[in-house]
């Protein structure tokens, strides 16, 4: 799977001498993919509602168990196509900054398996 590269942090385009640069491996271009899920707001996108994470009502709501949100993490992760088995999903919420950074142990995919970090 080839795909334009993305800066996984700005969300930018990535260019090499005014031209843009695509994902050279399987992993980034899923690492990529993953990360574009992972910020997706259910409801979000006009071409399929359904893609993304329910943020308001599943992911940011007051109270909800950590583990419920690794757990609803872990499913999109395996739901992107490439991804055979997720190992160690942890999920820490910085209130001070708002951010969720989201940690995986491995991602396996077809060829091998790769550490993960995304903030969101």
């Amino acid at each position: 799977m080839s795909d334009i590269k993305i800066d996984i942090n700005t969300q930018d385009l990535v260019y090499t001498d005014n031209d843009l640069t695509f994902t050279e491996d399987s992993q980034e271009s899923i690492g990529q993919d993953i990360a574009t899920y992972l910020r997706t707001c259910k409801g979000e996108w006009f071409r399929d509602v359904t893609m993304g994470l329910d943020y308001f009502n599943e992911i940011l709501k007051n109270g909800i168990d950590p583990g419920i949100i690794a757990s609803r993490i872990k499913q999109a992760i395996l739901s992107r196509e490439g991804v055979l088995s997720v190992q160690g999903v942890n999920v820490v919420f910085d209130s001070a900054t708002s951010l969720l950074t989201v940690t995986v142990e491995k991602i396996f995919v077809k060829d091998g398996s790769f550490p993960y970090t995304v903030e969101l």
